[in-house]
């Protein structure tokens, strides 16, 4: 754990040091690898994919940070640049730095890949249709001083674009020295 723990601090410190370069761009997607790795050693062994696009019965959405894979999705389907939404398991945004307009961005892309799922409307269709959580992964916030200012902020887009209570979004906030926070909307 503690060696974990120095990883992601070191892949923090390395993608910050990046966007002070004034290259945004890698350090998303040092952020992005970070995660990646988290979510592959964390988790419960199922593949995950970064920057893919999710495709279904009601439409394709725009490039998806990273895509937790069921564990039956066909293998030779992986490396392509969409996922059948029907195997996606779980979808992440990922940001170095968590802003309020991040918050937001990360609700109306859930409602986009919602809207890529479609909606089942009888048997058959039933199989294209997948319901799974989106959540926006951050190392670090920079939405207020104060204790509670993440949750209140993602409550506060939340109310304000308007919620699936099917799907909530999920929250995670990897900060300086690798303590994870989550929180799940509506609480």
């Amino acid at each position: 754990m503690q060696s974990l723990a120095e990883g992601v601090e070191r892949d923090y410190a390395e993608a910050r040091d990046s966007a002070r370069r004034r290259d945004p761009q890698r350090a998303g997607h040092q952020a992005e690898a970070t995660w990646k790795q988290l979510l592959e050693r964390w988790g419960n062994g199922w593949p995950v994919v970064n920057r893919r696009y999710i495709v279904g019965p009601g439409g394709e959405t725009g490039e998806t940070d990273l895509i937790v894979l069921r564990p039956d999705y066909p293998v030779h389907l992986m490396d392509e640049s969409a996922i059948l939404v029907s195997g996606v398991a779980a979808a992440f945004s990922c940001k170095l730095t968590m802003r309020p307009r991040d918050i937001a961005e990360a609700i109306l892309q859930k409602r986009q890949i919602m809207s890529a799922g479609g909606g089942a409307r009888g048997w058959g269709e039933e199989l294209m249709h997948a319901s799974f959580s989106f959540g926006l992964l951050a190392h670090s916030a920079d939405l207020g001083s104060r204790s509670g200012a993440v949750a209140d902020a993602v409550r506060h887009h939340y109310d304000r674009i308007a919620h699936d209570p099917k799907s909530p979004l999920v929250i995670w906030v990897l900060m300086a020295g690798a303590r994870v926070r989550s929180r799940q909307c509506p609480e």
